[in-house]
């Protein structure tokens, strides 16, 4: 799935957290990217893994 803005992708990453009705502070997060994505975007989304959902731990792998 591919979300922009960053703010869709936020409001979706708050409804998975939720519907799990897990905290996100607790676990860790494992994305995949194609391997086309900019280098920008991965660093947009790890930021906003660890500064609005404030993960453990993150992990992006190419698919």
């Amino acid at each position: 799935m591919v979300v922009h803005p960053w703010v869709d992708l936020e409001t979706v990453c708050h409804q998975i957290f939720d519907a799990l009705k897990v905290p996100p502070e607790d676990h860790h997060i494992f994305l995949t990217e194609p391997p086309s994505n900019p280098k920008s975007n991965r660093e947009a989304v790890t930021q906003l893994m660890f500064e609005t959902f404030n993960v453990l731990a993150l992990f992006v792998a190419v698919r």
